[in-house]
């Protein structure tokens, strides 16, 4: 139009533009019921993390299971780690013997049980209360979740370059990693490492 600046509108809101929220109303409204996920975020958690909840979220990550069923044939559906088992999401990430004992050792580090969870809903489900109460800084979410995607990468670590040590060898070593990525981010959170490593910080601040 002659006179008018060129603009971009959206067509379900032209008024108040277009917002990520709106848009999941909008999807929601128009799925029929179908559940539509939250999109879980942690402002002060790496980006490659976050996107990797959010798959693991989804059932979006490719275990044996999954690869299984999509028809790739892999010789066997049983865990990398155990052989005892199919690996699924879960079993991958919170069952597995190994696993447990991992998110054991996590529980007394925040002074939480975690090794009694049955699957990562589970493990997951008050997350977004959390976050929403600490505007995505809780401490506690982004070790939990840092932790998730180490235990998957250790996995693929196994898997592809038969590096076998144990999740227990790797426990102290992932709090120091986690340690640093929170302080590569000191602009959203300030944390020291005695406090970190004695449980002690105050989990939901950042």
């Amino acid at each position: 139009m002659r006179g008018r600046k060129d603009i971009w509108e959206w067509e379900w809101d032209v008024e108040g533009g277009y917002t990520v929220k709106k848009c999941r109303k909008m999807i929601q409204e128009g799925s029929g019921g179908l559940d539509v996920k939250e999109t879980l975020w942690s402002s002060i958690t790496p980006k490659k993390i976050n996107i990797f909840v959010w798959r693991a979220n989804l059932g979006r990550i490719p275990t044996r299971s999954a690869l299984n069923d999509k028809g790739i044939d892999l010789g066997t559906i049983l865990c990398p780690r155990c052989g005892d088992s199919i690996e699924d999401l879960d079993h991958a990430l919170v069952t597995c013997n190994e696993v447990k004992r991992l998110w054991r050792r996590f529980g007394v580090w925040w002074n939480r049980r975690f090794d009694d969870m049955g699957s990562l809903a589970q493990l997951l489900q008050d997350d977004e209360m959390v976050i929403r109460n600490s505007k995505g800084k809780s401490l506690r979410i982004c070790a939990k979740w840092s932790f998730l995607y180490l235990i998957w990468n250790q996995r693929n670590k196994l898997m592809f370059r038969g590096d076998n040590t144990s999740l227990d060898e790797l426990f102290f070593v992932w709090q120091r990693t986690v340690f640093e990525w929170l302080s590569r981010r000191s602009k959203y959170c300030h944390i020291d490492w005695v406090e970190w490593i004695a449980g002690i910080v105050d989990e939901d601040s950042g």
